[in-house]
């Protein structure tokens, strides 16, 4: 019989032989389930998150993209009353997204089995690398400067949520230019007005699905809310 934590053990051991190496001969280095790509300004960060819902047969897991900057983590500090982390963090900033959102698909969770054989975990593995060498890799590189990270904010200024506008302003007072200050205070009122529906929405689905108990809505709601509170 399979112990309590037998696919996360199998998950841990999938981590280290498929997605290590691959990962380590691109200059990343692994602490615990994230993987860390140190810059002389800016982090990148790759955290594989398993699921709440996890048990001894099934380790459900996605793969959050993030980057930490600490120009925009002391903006965090100081604008939220937040602590100044002292080393690379997710959460700070608002550049985390699943690789899935890069990959444009829906919400999608892989699946580690306590029974998976070598060439199934093997197919996984070549799978994830994939889809991280396609779109994460890309992600990240484009947003290791603080420089690089305003100037791809402000190209998209009508897809950025309040907590992205607000950075933004910082990073255009510090850096400039800042004959664009205008433009982002007008974005954000607009993105303020979006984000207060979208965010009712949001709860009352998540309310729904667990009414229904249904795992996978309550997950896919989740991630919403948490894409939501991140904007």
């Amino acid at each position: 019989m399979a112990g309590p934590a037998a696919a996360s053990r199998v998950f841990d051991r999938w981590l280290a032989v498929e997605v290590r190496p691959f990962l380590a001969k691109r200059g990343w280095h692994r602490r615990a389930s994230t993987f860390l790509l140190p810059t002389q300004q800016n982090t990148g960060l790759l955290v594989f998150q398993k699921s709440k819902w996890n048990d001894a047969r099934t380790c459900r897991f996605t793969i959050e993209v993030d980057l930490f900057s600490p120009r925009l983590a002391r903006y965090d500090a100081e604008d939220l009353g937040l602590d100044l982390p002292d080393r690379p963090t997710r959460g700070y900033g608002s550049m985390a997204r699943r690789l899935t959102s890069l990959m444009g698909e829906e919400d999608l969770w892989w699946t580690v089995r306590s029974s998976a054989l070598s060439l199934e975990l093997e197919s996984l593995g070549s799978g994830v690398r994939d889809k991280i060498e396609q779109f994460a890799l890309p992600y990240v590189a484009a947003r290791l400067t603080d420089e690089a990270i305003r100037d791809e904010m402000l190209a998209r200024l009508d897809e950025c949520g309040p907590n992205a506008l607000r950075l933004l302003r910082r990073l255009v007072e510090d850096l400039g230019p800042r004959g664009r200050l205008p433009d982002i205070e007008t974005a954000a009122t607009a993105a303020r007005a979006l984000v207060d529906a979208e965010r009712a929405q949001a709860l009352a689905d998540m309310a729904a699905a667990w009414e229904r108990q249904d795992e996978e809505d309550v997950a896919a709601a989740d991630a919403g809310m948490q894409r939501l509170l991140g904007r």
